[in-house]
């Protein structure tokens, strides 16, 4: 029973954690956040939908219930060399509470852990996508040439939509 206990803690931390961090962390106050692409044929041919959905330029960040790998991005500080090089000089301060605690070396060896950290974050997780009206003409010039070729229909309209979910997300 304990260890029930203490496995269901652990997964309520565990999720508090993750729903706690913004997705628009890194999003600016004039931008949108791309969260779901939508396409609508009026023929009502859900087999063309669902093959049409790849010649998309603009795709949404990759989710599994929770887009793990934007919220790892979102958790790192991308100004990580400028905070490294502030507490080298930390470190060198011998009036520093730090540096009367811990060595020179223990204090660069933790700072280049948070260094490395940061970078593993960056590199692993994924930016943050913005709807950008560019990549969306892209995807409609993709796809009326598609309809067109693969699909045989010659009186194709393509067109777009953004509609704003909330105040920093969007769908297109």
């Amino acid at each position: 029973m304990r260890y029930n206990i203490t496995i269901f803690l652990s997964l309520l931390l565990l999720f508090l954690g993750l729903t706690s961090c913004k997705t628009t962390k890194h999003v600016n106050d004039h931008e949108l956040l791309l969260v779901k692409n939508k396409i609508e044929i009026n023929d009502g041919n859900s087999k063309d939908q669902w093959q049409l959905k790849r010649y998309v330029v603009h795709k949404p960040n990759l989710k599994f219930g929770l887009p793990f790998k934007l919220l790892l991005y979102n958790m790192t500080n991308l100004n990580y060399m400028q905070k490294w090089y502030e507490r080298v000089n930390k470190f060198d301060d011998p009036s520093s509470t730090f540096s009367k605690v811990f060595s020179f070396k223990q204090g660069m060896g933790y700072a280049n852990f948070q260094k490395r950290l940061s970078e593993w974050a960056i590199k692993n997780g994924e930016a943050p996508v913005i709807i950008d009206t560019l990549k969306i003409e892209q995807s409609v010039a993709n796809l009326k040439t598609k309809m067109i070729e693969d699909y045989g229909y010659f009186n194709t309209q393509v067109g777009y939509e953004v509609e704003p979910v909330s105040a920093k997300k969007g769908k297109i």
